[in-house]
């Protein structure tokens, strides 16, 4: 995906998708769906947001870098599949 993992910024997860001057409605904390980036997660996986794509995918910051996390997998997702994530926003250290 495009451009670098954000690393500060995200709220929660978006549950629809809106043109300028629409309503968005964003779950901080609780379970919605992020759709998977193309790699997978696994359970208990911390799921950042990929680049600007808004999709989702495995943290991994290497040593020392931060990298802003939306919340856990729930359960195992296959590429490109739907994951279940308990939000819960933060930031994680690699």
């Amino acid at each position: 995906p495009a451009g670098a993992d954000p690393t500060k910024g995200v709220l929660g997860v978006a549950l629809n998708t809106v043109a300028d001057g629409e309503t968005v409605y964003v779950v901080t904390h609780g379970v919605a769906l992020v759709t998977d980036s193309g790699a997978g997660v696994t359970f208990a996986d911390h799921i950042a947001i990929a680049g600007t794509s808004g999709l989702g995918k495995t943290a991994a910051p290497s040593t020392g870098v931060n990298d802003m996390v939306a919340g856990v997998a729930l359960a195992n997702a296959s590429a490109s599949a739907d994951i279940t994530v308990l939000v819960n926003p933060y930031v994680l250290q690699g």
